[in-house]
């Protein structure tokens, strides 16, 4: 999910993924701030829309896209076996989508910098958050592969400081397997960059998974901050000596 604001009129479109039988789609909405609702606006598919994950929006009608398979979720366990890097980033134009990132292994969560010109990108199955500089044509050049020894899920952008917030599987083994999903671990980490791109990296909430299972994302809000999970549930804690 990703949220385009208008700099000039303050408008507000939802971006959403939507994974149904026959395709894989980004969905937009029209958010009514004053009503408090959304009016549906398009369905985009794309025949490089092969298993979408995550969605960052660039503009009303533009955004990169995550392809986090190759070969479709009913056949995860494979991809994570042969440890295949086939999976994928496209961005579309508003007319039609084009590869700007592949070799990825399991490309999951995606975000974009403050200013715009920098994309993040989590890959699960390599342990990575990879970084691009984005080009005046939307193209990705790779900046650094940073190596995180955990699998990330999603990506929150501090709008402020440009820190990363990463929801991450510190056991992604036990989330493969639907007998063992209810077991998955906790793990949030926060990654500031400074102008040379080296990396501070601190662990800001972990669990075994006996309080909370699963955390796939994570946000900042004043001095508290929330978890969310791929079990539905939502945690909130109070950030305290950070």
């Amino acid at each position: 999910m990703s949220t385009w604001i208008d700099p000039k009129s303050g408008k507000v479109t939802l971006f959403l993924v939507n994974h149904s039988p026959d395709r894989e789609a980004v969905v937009i909405f029209d958010f009514n701030e004053a009503e408090n609702t959304l009016s549906y606006k398009k369905t985009i598919t794309d025949t490089l829309f092969t298993s979408l994950n995550d969605v960052v929006a660039t503009g009303p009608d533009t955004f990169y896209a995550t392809n986090f398979l190759l070969f479709g979720y009913k056949y995860m366990l494979l991809d994570k076996i042969l440890r295949l890097s086939f999976a994928s980033v496209v961005f579309y134009d508003g007319e039609k989508a084009s590869f700007v990132a592949t070799g990825l292994s399991g490309a999951n969560g995606i975000n974009i910098s403050p200013d715009k010109r920098t994309v993040y990108v989590a890959t699960t199955f390599s342990h990575q958050v990879r970084v691009y500089s984005r080009k005046t044509d939307s193209s990705l050049e790779p900046v650094k592969i940073l190596n995180i020894y955990t699998a990330p899920d999603n990506i929150e952008v501090d709008p402020t400081t440009g820190d990363l917030l990463v929801g991450c599987h510190p056991l992604i083994h036990k989330l493969l397997s639907s007998k063992e999903r209810i077991k998955g671990a906790s793990q949030i980490l926060h990654i500031h960059f400074d102008g040379d791109w080296n990396e501070t990296i601190r662990e800001v909430y972990a669990d075994n998974g006996n309080n909370f299972k699963g955390s796939s994302v994570a946000s900042f809000y004043g001095n508290q901050m929330l978890v969310g999970s791929i079990t539905g549930h939502l945690l909130r804690c109070d950030v305290r000596g950070f």
